[in-house]
């Protein structure tokens, strides 16, 4: 009798993370569209260019990368933004090690 071998993914907890990231409360109009997962483009822009304060910035970006991290995950990065993700593990891993 065969045993058949199954295929699980590789995980590496610096590249990927199972669980997707919850939207920050800066770029949601209101909770429910935060439930729902849905993104203010204008609120997005706000934020980025830095209308709502640096607390606000500093999650949006926490979130991008958490979002590229459950990207990885699920096999859906283009290699443009793989390169982008593997770079940044990069830089904060030489950032620990000194």
């Amino acid at each position: 009798m065969k045993l058949k071998k199954r295929n699980k993914k590789v995980f590496y907890a610096e590249y990927m993370e199972k669980t997707k990231p919850r939207l920050p409360y800066c770029v949601c109009k209101n909770r429910l569209h935060r439930w729902m997962g849905t993104i203010s483009p204008s609120l997005w822009v706000a934020v980025t260019l830095g209308y709502k304060g640096e607390k606000a910035e500093n999650d949006l970006q926490n979130f991008k990368k958490k979002f590229l991290r459950y990207l990885c995950y699920k096999r859906k990065l283009n290699k443009v933004e793989w390169k982008d993700l593997y770079r940044e593990c990069r830089i904060r891993a030489k950032k620990i090690n000194k």
